[in-house]
């Protein structure tokens, strides 16, 4: 809005609110690092890390990165950034040496910088480490050295997958990154799942395969389940949304004939036909 500067009579009211806030805000942070450390028993703490901008896009002049403890949610530190100028003489068209900005950069590279800030005065700081850091999938916070990178998606799987017994199916999570990250699934409670011979294995690939199988050995942990991808490396860890797996049951009766039916208890009788009893 085009509106005029407000009157210089509150600069000493704003100013005392800033400091209070700060204070504030800066007790609040270190407790929860004691927190954390209490929680964890050492001062190698785990992290996420996100940016945001005041505008969408790669457009902004202000943005701000968080760092937020992975235990317990909860901020510990931050990075602001601005482009815009400061200047001693307000209506100069041009800028000059005594014009100060907090950031002088392309907006998308606000988050690189801002880990580096955070990561390099932790110590100092807190006296702690951050020994992991989580990230979305587009993050930019392992693009600061450039022999790493943290992992992204090139193809993330889709939200549902449902396949039947009789052919199954095969999940796909691809990524990349510097170290070559290492791809693991997890269950929607957070379980490492492992290999069921027959039922479930984890390609050389990282793709999540369910081979056919017959009726009698449907499981609903496994057949009916929701999944996540993980993908990690020394950078840090991301995570792909939640996939909902639902494998359909096909069943062969007398005269060979395939009867589906998705996710149903079955009763066979000697007939020509299948009885089918929902659960």
């Amino acid at each position: 809005m085009n509106l005029s500067s407000p009157p210089g009579k509150f600069n000493t009211y704003t100013e005392l609110l800033f400091d209070s806030t700060k204070f504030t805000c800066e007790k609040l942070m270190r407790n929860s690092v004691e927190e954390a450390t209490r929680i964890k028993g050492s001062c190698n703490i785990a992290i996420a890390l996100d940016d945001s901008w005041q505008k969408r896009g790669y457009q902004s002049l202000n943005g701000i990165v968080t760092a937020m403890i992975v235990d317990t949610g909860k901020v510990i530190d931050f990075e602001d950034f601005s482009k815009h100028f400061r200047c001693k003489t307000a209506f100069n068209s041009a800028h000059g040496p005594s014009c100060i900005t907090k950031y002088n950069g392309s907006s998308g590279g606000m988050e690189g910088k801002g880990v580096t800030a955070i990561f390099e005065r932790s110590e100092a700081h807190y006296g702690i480490r951050y020994t992991q850091y989580s990230g979305d999938g587009n993050s930019r916070a392992g693009s600061t050295d450039p022999l790493t990178k943290g992992p992204s998606f090139i193809s993330e799987p889709p939200n549902r997958v449902e396949f039947s017994n009789v052919s199954g199916t095969v999940v796909s999570c691809v990524a990349e990154g510097r170290p070559r990250p290492v791809i693991t699934w997890v269950k929607s409670d957070g379980e490492v799942i492992h290999d069921l011979p027959g039922l479930r294995h984890i390609r050389h690939d990282g793709a999540l395969v369910f081979p056919p199988f017959s009726p009698e050995d449907y499981r609903a942990d496994v057949h009916a389940a929701v999944y996540r991808c993980i993908v990690s490396n020394s950078v840090g860890t991301i995570g792909s949304k939640d996939i909902h797996v639902r494998a359909v049951l096909r069943y062969l009766s007398q005269n060979h004939r395939i009867c589906a039916f998705p996710l149903l208890k079955f009763q066979y009788s000697y007939a020509t036909e299948i009885n089918a009893i929902r659960k």
